[in-house]
């Protein structure tokens, strides 16, 4: 009886054993299932962001090279906006020394006028005054000479 009993219970166990051991393999293989799932599921994730990668990569290189072009050409139209300024500026630049240049001329023009009409009033006071002098001088020696005549 006492191993009638012993058996019986060691069957209650074994069939304890055998439902947690089947339950126990179910739940691994469930696992595995639910592992394998989301690994494959991880790759997925991971080839759907390699392409979302490489299209942004694509467009980013893409907009760079229409960038620098824009760049490039922004560059080319500034450098000939500076040679245009820089002709307008030295334009203007001989433009305004040609015209100081002419004023300085004008101006030493009319220096010279105003000397020569200076000059030859001079020459006109001087000549008078030569004629002054000369007419004094000839009524000197007149009165000179008349006086020698009395004596």
């Amino acid at each position: 009886a006492a191993a009638d009993a012993a058996r019986a219970e060691d069957a209650l166990m074994r069939d304890a054993l055998r439902a947690e051991s089947a339950a126990l393999g179910a739940a691994m293989s469930d696992l595995g299932a639910t592992t394998s799932g989301r690994m494959l599921e991880l790759f997925d994730d991971i080839r759907a962001l390699r392409h979302d990668f490489e299209s942004f990569k694509r467009a980013s290189e893409t907009q760079i090279s229409l960038l620098r072009k824009a760049v490039d050409k922004a560059g080319d139209g500034a450098q000939a906006l500076f040679e245009e300024v820089g002709k307008q500026r030295d334009d203007a630049v001989g433009a305004h020394h040609a015209l100081v240049t002419r004023a300085l001329e004008e101006e030493k023009d009319q220096w010279r006028a105003d000397i020569d009409v200076q000059a030859r009033a001079l020459r006109e006071d001087l000549e008078a005054y030569k004629l002054g002098v000369n007419a004094k001088m000839r009524d000197a020696w007149d009165a000179i000479r008349a006086a020698g005549r009395k004596f």
